[in-house]
């Protein structure tokens, strides 16, 4: 079975690190196939897929506070600083 990466491009077992991601079975047209030329070809045909695995790397957390998250911290501090917190 064919592997690819997230835009459909064949890689090899070996390009991969499963530490980094997972595999997943999916559609993908075949590369074989004719392509659409809207003159004799106006769509796929069901001949035309082929179930795949595609690698899907891990997404990382954007740990970086935000914008809003840094402000919240300043007003929290100076609340606190001037003994002014609200709420309990």
């Amino acid at each position: 079975m064919r592997l690819v990466n997230e835009e459909f491009e064949t890689i090899s077992r070996e390009s991969i690190d499963l530490s980094k991601g997972t595999i997943v079975k999916t559609m993908a047209i075949k590369e074989d196939a004719t392509p659409i030329d809207n003159v004799k070809k106006f769509a796929w045909a069901d001949g035309d897929w082929e179930e795949v695995e595609m690698f899907l790397p891990n997404k990382g957390q954007d740990t970086a506070p935000t914008e809003l998250d840094k402000l919240q911290a300043q007003v929290s501090y100076t609340a606190m600083m001037t003994d002014t917190l609200i709420g309990g």
